[in-house]
C-alpha cells in the first residue's frame, strides 16, 4: 500500500476533526455581546461529522493495512479485528465514533441554541481529543506516557481553536465585504479583535505542549540530530511553518486588527478587509501545510532521529 495514501487519510481525519473543534471553538469565544450572533453553519457540521466518521473508518482500514501488510482492497475482518484489539486503537476509534455521531445529531436535530453550540463543542473536542490514543504518544508508558498523552491533546485542541478561529475570521469577513454593511464589518471587527487574548493562550499551549512531546519523542540529544533524518527535516519544516503563522498573526493583532478599525471609523473599510483576508488566507495555507507534515510525520518512525 502507498504511503501517500495513508497520509491523505489521515490528513482530511485531522483537517475535518479539527475544523469542527475550532469553528465550534469560535462560536462560542467570538459571541461577545447579544447583538453579535456568531453560530457554526450547523448543515456543514453535520456533513463534516459524516466525513470525519467516513475519514475515521479509511483510516482504521489504512492502519489495518500496515499493520497485516497486505494492500488496503484485501484488509478483511480478521485485520481489523487485530487492530481494534490494541486497546489504545480500539478505545479510542470507538469513542471518536461516538462523539462524531453526537456532533452529526446535534448538526441535525434542532435543539436550543446554547446547548446545541457547547454540546457540539465537546463532542468535537473529544472526537479531536482521540488522535492523541493513536499517535507517538503510545510509544512510552507511566507517568511519561501520561504526560506524553496528555501534551499531545492539548496540543490537537490549541492547534484546532487557532486553525478555527481562522476559518471563522475569514467567513466572518468574507461575508461582511459582500454585505458591505457597517453592523458585519463591526462584527467582524470584533470577532478579530476578541480573538487576541484567546489566540495568546493557544499560542502559549502549542508552544509548551510541543515542546514536551519533542523532547518525549526525540529526546534532548535527539534534538541536535534533527536535520539527520526524514523526520527530523520534517519537524523542523513545521517549525519554521509555525513561525510564519506566530509572524502573520502578530502582524494581523498589532497591524490589521486596527487598520481595519480606523477604516471602518472613517467609513472606507475596503482596503483594510481586503489586507486582512489576505493575511488570514496565508495564514490558513501555512496551517494547512503544517497538518499536511503531522499526517506525514505520523508515518514515520521517530527513533531515527535518536
Amino acid at each position: 500500500m502507498p504511503d501517500g495514501m495513508a497520509i491523505a487519510v489521515r490528513f482530511v481525519t485531522y483537517v475535518d476533526l479539527m475544523l469542527l473543534f475550532g469553528i465550534a471553538a469560535f462560536a462560542a469565544h467570538a459571541v461577545r455581546r447579544p447583538w453579535m450572533p456568531v453560530s457554526p453553519p450547523w448543515t456543514w457540521m453535520a456533513i463534516g461529522a459524516a466525513l470525519g466518521l467516513l475519514a475515521s473508518t479509511a483510516h482504521l482500514m489504512t492502519l489495518a493495512a500496515s499493520m497485516s501488510g497486505v494492500p488496503l482492497l484485501k484488509v478483511d475482518r480478521d485485520a481489523l479485528g487485530a487492530v481494534l484489539s490494541v486497546s489504545s486503537i480500539g478505545l479510542s476509534f470507538a469513542i471518536r465514533m461516538v462523539a462524531l455521531l453526537a456532533v452529526a445529531a446535534c448538526g441535525i436535530l434542532p435543539l436550543p441554541p446554547a446547548y446545541r453550540l457547547w454540546a457540539t463543542l465537546l463532542a468535537s473536542a473529544i472526537a479531536l481529543a482521540t488522535l492523541a490514543g493513536i499517535g507517538h504518544a503510545n510509544m512510552d508508558s507511566g507517568a511519561l506516557g501520561w504526560l506524553h498523552l496528555t501534551g499531545d491533546m492539548l496540543h490537537l485542541l490549541a492547534a484546532a481553536l487557532w486553525i478555527g478561529a481562522i476559518a471563522g475570521l475569514l467567513g466572518m469577513i468574507v461575508q461582511a465585504h459582500r454585505a458591505s454593511t457597517a453592523a458585519q464589518l463591526d462584527q467582524a471587527w470584533q470577532a478579530s479583535a476578541g480573538f487576541a487574548k484567546v489566540g495568546t493562550i493557544a499560542v502559549g499551549v502549542i508552544v509548551a505542549t510541543g515542546l514536551v512531546n519533542t523532547l518525549a519523542i526525540v529526546g534532548l540529544s535527539g534534538i541536535a540530530a534533527l536535520p539527520a533524518s526524514a523526520y527530523g527535516r520534517l519537524l523542523l519544516v513545521k517549525l519554521l511553518l509555525f513561525a510564519a503563522m506566530l509572524a502573520l498573526a502578530a502582524f494581523n493583532r498589532f497591524r490589521h486588527v486596527p487598520a481595519l478599525e480606523e477604516a471602518i471609523a472613517a467609513g472606507r473599510p475596503g482596503p483594510a478587509v481586503l489586507h486582512l483576508r489576505r493575511s488570514l488566507l496565508t495564514e490558513a495555507a501555512c496551517g494547512v501545510a503544517i497538518l499536511l507534515i503531522v499526517a506525514w510525520l505520523g508515518m514515520l518512525d521517530p527513533a531515527a532521529v535518536q
